[in-house]
Order: C-alpha cells, then structure tokens, then sequence
C-alpha cells in the first residue's frame, strides 16, 4: 500500500496501532469525538481496531478502476462500518491512479446513459457497495448538481457488469 503523500513516523515517532486505539477510545469516552474512522489501512489493521474498539469507517484509495482494497470493503459492508473512498473517480497522480473518467468503457457508457463519466464513476460507487458515502470535491455548483445527479442513473445489467469487470 502506498501511504504517500501522508507523513511516515519513523524511530521514536512510531506509535503501534493499539496504543493509538486506546487514546481514540479515551476520546470518544470523553465526548470528544463521537465516531472513529481511519484511513490508508490494511485489512489486519481495520479487523484489529473492529475488535478493540468499534470504528465507524474506513477511508482508502478505491475506484472502478482499481480495488485492491475490495477485501476491506467486503469486511467494512459485513460490519456495517461505512466505506468513504478516497478519490473515487481516480486521478491520484502519487500512487499512479488512473481517472476513472478516461477509461472508454466508462466514456461509452457514459454517453448510452446521456451523463458524464463522472457520473457514471460516481453511480458505480453507490451501486456497487450500500455501505458507501462518497464525500465529492467540487469546483462550483454546476459539478456539485452533476454530482448529485449521479444518483438518478439507472445502470442496465450489461453495463453494470461491465463496470464490475473493469480493472
């Protein structure tokens, strides 16, 4: 897993990750946060911090075009912990994304659906997984309404599984 461009601790600066569960746990008990997430973790990681404490979800890298991270997103649904892709349409120039938005297949479909290959980036997220929430950046109020409209396109089986088959 590349964790680029987050800091990496080294030497002393190392903290395991159960010593850094139990101060989110005290803040939680406190009232100072009231739900943990974490993002750029493993599988072993997300299970660990499950089990230790409760976490209410997971943020890592995840498009129709890359889902290394699908066996995290599987445990996530099985958990009912919410899964918050990072960069959902792609683009992330540090770890060699490809945009979602570039691939043909999404193009095509894209335009058989009369939307953008954002929308259909964002569709597929939402179709793919019910326990997705994706958190969108957008420049003006044009891309925000695009994006929400995302959400009224319909898929037919073929293209769905179409989608389900890119990698």
């Amino acid at each position: 897993m590349n964790f680029q461009p987050s800091l990496i601790p080294e030497g002393d600066q190392q903290v395991d990750l159960h010593a850094q569960l139990e101060e989110l746990l005290k803040l939680r008990e406190e009232g100072k946060v009231l739900s943990i997430g974490l993002s750029h973790v493993t599988l072993e990681q997300v299970k660990q911090a499950e089990k230790e404490i409760g976490i209410a979800s997971v943020s890592n890298i995840y498009t129709v075009l890359r889902r290394d991270d699908e066996p995290i997103l599987d445990f996530a649904q099985a958990h009912e912990i919410a899964w918050t892709p990072y960069s959902p349409l792609g683009g992330v120039s540090y770890a060699d994304i490809p945009r979602v938005t570039e691939h043909t297949s999404v193009q095509r479909i894209a335009e058989e659906l009369g939307a953008t290959a954002n929308q259909v980036g964002i569709k597929w997220q939402l179709e793919h997984s019910p326990n997705t929430l994706l958190i969108m950046g957008t420049s003006s109020l044009h891309h925000l309404k695009e994006n929400v409209a995302a959400t009224s396109l319909s898929f037919t089986s073929e293209q769905f599984e179409e989608l389900e088959n890119l990698t």
